[in-house]
């Protein structure tokens, strides 16, 4: 096998994160969302990769295809790189609503229970059996040079998984959830080799939004 490198890029700008309410796999790109696409498809062309891949999420795919668009390179879907599946009891809430936050607080504060779930979203035993999976998915794409267009809350999760291997635990991803800035189109570049596996070369730059 050969050494690969992939840069995994936030998906632009959604409704969602301009005005807060949790639309789960329904958000879509705003306008200004749809410019820092275009913007960061400029970079990635420059940076050169071989294959986009995306999760399945709207706001995703669009991301995806103006970048694939602009680099003229293949755009494939992956759901394996979705966003964190969070509680139906949020759906259509604001982020600041004092019935989300109870929900999502009573997830994060139960720091020692891994398969934790208030009700039917993603335990940190599911979030980080995904994130292996999805890193093991690009070791074996037959592709040296990839673009991944994914999510803030899950690639939190892949960079935990990325660094910490098996010690990766609820607590150190909850840390990393509250302390680490992902940007809408940063872009956090690895490399993985077969003699030391996946490491992190840059994380959330976002120089080309100025």
């Amino acid at each position: 096998t050969r050494r690969k490198r992939a840069h995994f890029v936030r998906h632009a700008k959604s409704e969602s994160n301009t005005d807060g309410i949790f639309r789960g796999s329904k958000a879509v790109l705003t306008e200004e969302g749809r410019e820092q696409a275009r913007v960061v498809a400029k970079r990635v062309a420059r940076i050169g990769v071989d294959t986009i891949i995306s999760s399945a999420y709207p706001r995703a795919v669009e991301t995806a295809s103006i970048i694939a668009e602009d680099g003229h390179v293949p755009h494939e879907e992956q759901a394996l790189f979705g966003e964190w599946r969070h509680a139906t009891e949020i759906q259509g809430r604001h982020r600041l609503d004092p019935e989300t936050i109870r929900i999502t607080e009573a997830w994060f504060n139960k720091h020692d229970v891994h398969d934790f779930a208030y009700s039917d979203e993603e335990s940190f035993t599911e979030l980080s059996e995904r994130a292996a999976a999805a890193l093991a998915f690009l070791e074996r794409h037959p592709a040296s040079r990839l673009c991944v267009v994914t999510h803030g809350g899950f690639l939190r999760v892949i960079i935990g998984t990325l660094l910490f291997r098996e010690m990766f635990t609820k607590p150190l991803f909850v840390r990393l959830f509250r302390r680490l800035t992902v940007d809408n189109t940063g872009i956090t570049h690895v490399v993985h080799t077969p003699e030391g596996g996946w490491k992190l070369v840059s994380l959330n730059d976002s120089a080309h939004l100025g």
